[in-house]
């Protein structure tokens, strides 16, 4: 039966599982790993969340009748029984391994289930390329530039606009020769 779960959730996103609760499929994207120069890939784990229904999932056990080749209602009793072998075996031990699902452990009330990444490629090594004097085009508002020139544009000194300076000076000067005239006067 364990076999059959784990096909049932690698075809599918979920499955209600009855007072079990539901088990889904959690992704998580591609990741870079810095310190290894490698790049992880997207990933995806199992997480049970406590279903308030309670009850099993109606494409599961036409799953299980199919891939068994018995009657809906025999699958459905064949499930039944093996969730309740799971809960007692849960209850009695306060932990069970689902071969190729993971681990339930039960905690006074709460049932928390502990699942490895579920990874199908590896890592990819992967470094940072920094090309010196490569020569490439870019847009810069309407026109197109090489690099080597908007490096160049962009390395200029500012020019600094002075003239408000020399207009400053000569209002400075105009109204002192202005004080100097009145005063000596």
């Amino acid at each position: 039966m364990d076999e059959l779960l784990c096909r049932f959730i690698s075809q599918h996103s979920s499955i209600a599982l009855g007072e079990l609760g539901v088990l889904h499929k959690k992704k998580y994207p591609a990741v870079i790993d810095n310190a290894n120069d490698a790049i992880l890939p997207p990933a995806e784990t199992l997480v049970l969340q406590p279903n308030k229904g309670k009850v099993v999932e109606h494409t599961f056990v036409e799953f299980v009748a199919a891939s068994s080749g018995i009657s809906v209602s025999d699958a459905g009793k064949k499930i039944n029984t093996y969730l309740a072998g799971i809960m007692s075996k849960l209850y009695e031990e306060g932990e069970i391994i689902i071969r190729g699902l993971g681990t339930l452990q039960r905690r006074k009330e709460l049932v928390k289930f502990t699942s490895g990444s579920l990874v199908v490629h590896s890592a990819l090594p992967a470094r940072k390329v920094v090309r010196e004097n490569a020569v490439h085009s870019m847009r810069v508002g309407e026109k197109e530039v090489l690099n080597i020139e908007m490096k160049a544009f962009l390395e200029q000194p500012a020019k600094q606009n002075l003239n408000w300076m020399y207009w400053s000076i000569a209002t400075l000067l105009v109204v002192l020769l202005a004080f100097m005239y009145l005063y000596y006067q």
